[in-house]
């Protein structure tokens, strides 16, 4: 490795995290929003079982999501430590940085399908809902 590269290789791994940051943080909001729509069914007239079920499988859902977030910023700043503690080393501290980075970069893409699939049953959800509450509409009117 060049040496005018050795700084940026304990450096790169922790420029990931901010962004992760920011994916922890909607997720923790979107958990958040589960939590209010079930708190929320006991308050009104009780809801089809299939919409609870798919608050609930979207809790799950983000659970995964936040697991593999944490996970992937722990990699990430493992990475990095290792990489600034055995600079000197290159050899195996490439193998290991190289190693830990991909590890990172697979919870980060595995957790973004996870959105993905999360996005699918909340849109879901709302849909039938919505669909409830038209249906509820149009017997009162």
């Amino acid at each position: 490795m060049d040496l005018e590269m050795l700084p940026f290789a304990f450096i790169i791994p922790v420029s990931f995290i901010p962004g992760i940051a920011i994916l922890i943080v909607s997720t923790i909001n979107k958990r958040s929003n589960i939590y209010d729509a079930i708190s929320n069914y006991s308050h009104r007239q009780m809801p089809p079982e299939e919409l609870i079920l798919l608050q609930e499988k979207r809790l799950i859902i983000i659970h995964r999501i936040l697991t593999l977030l944490y996970l992937a910023v722990a990699f990430f700043s493992l990475s990095s430590f290792l990489g600034g503690l055995t600079i000197n080393e290159m050899d195996l501290n490439q193998v290991i940085m190289v190693v830990l980075l991909c590890v990172g970069i697979l919870f980060i893409t595995v957790a973004s399908f996870f959105l993905i699939y999360e996005s699918h049953l909340a849109t879901k959800a709302i849909i039938h809902e919505s669909a409830l509450r038209r249906k509820s509409l149009q017997n009162h009117a």
